[in-house]
């Protein structure tokens, strides 16, 4: 909802959703003599790693970690709460990627990043009253975040 605000406003030029993957280690494989034949099997699985997100933009986006923040950007949106680790395996993938690929995967957490930039209309309102959502309630619209960055 984010980015296609974002776009629509002109604050970001393109987006894609779950872009190209990135190699992070190659399958392993090994040859199964049996018998006369032999056969090629794998003994470790390779890994890939995909960002949820790659941003075009030419203005400087407000992330924590002030780093590549203008041009092509990628993010990875997380909740606040994962009870199974993902920011865990999230950390290992992130300093692979920036080693292997020279690209850094910015960690979102939708909610503090809303209150840096704005809070989409559609995630702002509750469905049934279209009253704003208590946690968004000092939280600034796509309009509101406009003016900040004009002024």
């Amino acid at each position: 909802m984010w980015c296609v605000e974002a776009l629509s406003l002109g604050i970001i030029e393109s987006f894609e959703h779950q872009p190209s993957q990135f190699v992070l280690s190659e399958p392993r494989k090994y040859k199964a003599e049996k018998g006369p034949k032999s056969k090629e099997r794998e003994l470790v699985k390779g890994h890939v790693y995909t960002a949820d997100f790659r941003i075009e933009t030419s203005a400087e986006l407000p992330f924590k970690k002030r780093i590549q923040n203008i041009g092509t950007v990628y993010i990875d949106v997380k909740g606040s709460f994962n009870r199974f680790g993902g920011s865990r395996e999230f950390s290992i993938n992130q300093k692979w990627v920036l080693k292997d690929h020279g690209t850094y995967i910015h960690k979102v957490i939708p909610e503090e990043f809303f209150s840096f930039t704005f809070v989409p209309r559609d995630a702002m309102l509750t469905k049934k009253t279209k009253v704003i959502k208590r946690k968004y309630l000092g939280c600034r619209s796509a309009e509101e975040y406009l003016k900040t960055l004009e002024g």
